[in-house]
């Protein structure tokens, strides 16, 4: 089993607006890095309205394994 050593590691964010029913239009992707503490933070403010979902993912490492969050959704009116 890999050890759990994040802090340092790239996180990458990725933005969806959704379009109908479909979760198809990327409007946004960057990356940050992770405390020494385990977290991480980001801002964003969306140019439309509509209903958006973001998620934090990590790439696979020699010190762990891939992972993604929940797609946590918000809307703007």
């Amino acid at each position: 089993m890999r050890p759990i050593r994040l802090a340092g590691d790239g996180v990458v964010l990725t933005a969806y607006r959704k379009a109908g029913y479909e979760w198809w239009v990327k409007v946004k992707r960057w990356r940050g890095r992770i405390s020494v503490a385990g977290t991480y933070s980001w801002k964003y403010k969306p140019a439309r309205k509509g209903t958006y979902r973001i998620q934090a993912t990590l790439a696979e490492t020699a010190t762990h394994i891939a992972a993604a969050t929940p797609w946590l959704r918000f809307r703007v009116k």
